[in-house]
Protein backbone atom coordinates (compact mmCIF):
# COMPACT_ATOMS: atom_id res chain seq x y z
CA UNK A 1 0.00 0.00 0.00
CA UNK A 2 1.29 3.19 -1.02
CA UNK A 3 1.67 6.05 1.60
CA UNK A 4 3.02 9.70 2.43
CA UNK A 5 4.63 10.96 5.07
CA UNK A 6 3.55 15.22 5.46
CA UNK A 7 5.94 16.56 7.59
CA UNK A 8 6.60 20.16 9.44
CA UNK A 9 10.11 20.53 10.34
CA UNK A 10 11.42 23.48 12.06
CA UNK A 11 15.03 24.15 10.17
CA UNK A 12 16.48 26.41 12.31
CA UNK A 13 15.62 24.56 15.42
CA UNK A 14 16.24 21.36 13.87
CA UNK A 15 13.14 19.49 15.28
CA UNK A 16 10.26 18.04 13.65
CA UNK A 17 6.84 19.58 14.83
CA UNK A 18 3.82 17.52 13.61
CA UNK A 19 3.44 14.66 11.11
CA UNK A 20 0.60 12.92 9.42
CA UNK A 21 0.68 9.55 7.64
CA UNK A 22 -1.54 8.87 4.76
CA UNK A 23 -2.37 9.72 1.13
CA UNK A 24 -0.72 11.97 -1.08
CA UNK A 25 -3.92 13.95 -1.31
CA UNK A 26 -5.47 16.95 0.19
CA UNK A 27 -7.03 15.86 2.94
CA UNK A 28 -4.45 13.83 4.34
CA UNK A 29 -2.29 17.17 4.31
CA UNK A 30 -5.58 18.94 5.79
CA UNK A 31 -5.27 16.95 9.04
CA UNK A 32 -1.34 18.01 9.40
CA UNK A 33 -2.71 21.65 8.92
CA UNK A 34 -5.25 21.36 11.31
CA UNK A 35 -2.68 20.56 13.96
CA UNK A 36 -0.35 23.45 13.01
CA UNK A 37 -3.35 26.03 14.00
CA UNK A 38 -1.45 26.95 17.07
CA UNK A 39 1.37 28.37 15.13
CA UNK A 40 -1.08 30.82 13.43
CA UNK A 41 0.46 34.32 13.17
CA UNK A 42 3.16 33.61 14.41
CA UNK A 43 4.95 31.72 11.60
CA UNK A 44 7.09 33.83 9.36
CA UNK A 45 8.19 31.71 7.02
CA UNK A 46 6.91 28.43 5.02
CA UNK A 47 9.11 26.78 2.56
CA UNK A 48 7.17 24.12 0.42
CA UNK A 49 7.36 21.58 -2.66
CA UNK A 50 5.07 22.03 -5.45
CA UNK A 51 2.13 20.35 -4.21
CA UNK A 52 -1.05 22.72 -4.77
CA UNK A 53 -3.04 22.04 -1.97
CA UNK A 54 -0.44 23.94 0.52
CA UNK A 55 -1.71 27.30 -0.58
CA UNK A 56 -4.92 26.87 0.55
CA UNK A 57 -3.98 25.39 3.67
CA UNK A 58 -1.44 27.83 4.69
CA UNK A 59 -4.43 30.49 4.23
CA UNK A 60 -6.52 29.09 5.87
CA UNK A 61 -4.61 27.79 8.95
CA UNK A 62 -1.52 29.99 9.27
CA UNK A 63 -3.22 33.16 7.84
CA UNK A 64 -3.99 35.77 10.41
CA UNK A 65 -6.84 38.92 8.83
CA UNK A 66 -5.60 38.31 5.88
CA UNK A 67 -1.87 37.89 6.39
CA UNK A 68 -0.31 34.92 5.39
CA UNK A 69 3.51 34.29 6.09
CA UNK A 70 5.87 34.27 3.50
CA UNK A 71 5.99 31.26 1.61
CA UNK A 72 8.68 29.74 -0.75
CA UNK A 73 7.91 27.05 -3.39
CA UNK A 74 11.35 25.33 -3.91
CA UNK A 75 11.56 23.57 -7.27
CA UNK A 76 13.41 20.21 -6.73
CA UNK A 77 13.10 19.89 -10.27
CA UNK A 78 15.11 22.76 -11.27
CA UNK A 79 18.85 22.89 -9.47
CA UNK A 80 20.96 25.90 -10.84
CA UNK A 81 24.45 24.61 -10.68
CA UNK A 82 26.33 28.21 -10.91
CA UNK A 83 24.80 29.17 -7.53
CA UNK A 84 24.20 25.51 -5.91
CA UNK A 85 20.58 26.39 -4.97
CA UNK A 86 17.17 25.21 -5.91
CA UNK A 87 14.63 27.10 -8.24
CA UNK A 88 12.53 29.30 -5.55
CA UNK A 89 9.52 31.40 -6.21
CA UNK A 90 7.28 32.94 -3.25
CA UNK A 91 3.20 32.57 -3.08
CA UNK A 92 1.23 35.55 -2.38
CA UNK A 93 2.49 38.30 -3.78
CA UNK A 94 5.97 37.54 -2.90
CA UNK A 95 9.11 37.39 -4.62
CA UNK A 96 11.32 34.20 -5.46
CA UNK A 97 14.42 36.94 -4.04
CA UNK A 98 12.62 38.18 -1.06
CA UNK A 99 12.28 34.36 -0.14
CA UNK A 100 15.90 33.69 -0.90
CA UNK A 101 17.08 36.60 1.37
CA UNK A 102 14.37 36.03 4.44
CA UNK A 103 16.04 32.03 3.99
CA UNK A 104 19.76 34.00 4.62
CA UNK A 105 18.12 36.18 7.52
CA UNK A 106 16.55 33.22 9.63
CA UNK A 107 19.81 31.77 9.02
CA UNK A 108 18.67 28.53 7.96
CA UNK A 109 21.20 27.22 5.42
CA UNK A 110 21.92 28.75 1.95
CA UNK A 111 20.88 25.27 0.26
CA UNK A 112 17.33 23.72 1.00
CA UNK A 113 15.63 20.89 -0.65
CA UNK A 114 13.12 18.49 -0.55
CA UNK A 115 13.44 15.01 0.70
CA UNK A 116 11.48 11.70 -1.08
CA UNK A 117 8.85 12.35 1.57
CA UNK A 118 6.15 15.17 1.16
CA UNK A 119 7.26 17.80 3.71
CA UNK A 120 7.52 21.47 4.57
CA UNK A 121 9.42 23.60 6.32
CA UNK A 122 8.13 26.19 9.22
CA UNK A 123 10.01 28.97 10.82
CA UNK A 124 8.17 30.65 13.61
CA UNK A 125 8.40 32.64 16.82
CA UNK A 126 8.36 31.03 20.34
Amino acid sequence: MKFYGWLAYDPKNKFIIDFVIGKRDDDTLEKLFKKLKRFRGRVNLVLIDGYQGYEKFISKYLGIKGKKPITGVINKNRFNHKTGKFYTYGLFGVSGKKVDEMIQEIGVGTTISTAPYREFELVYKR
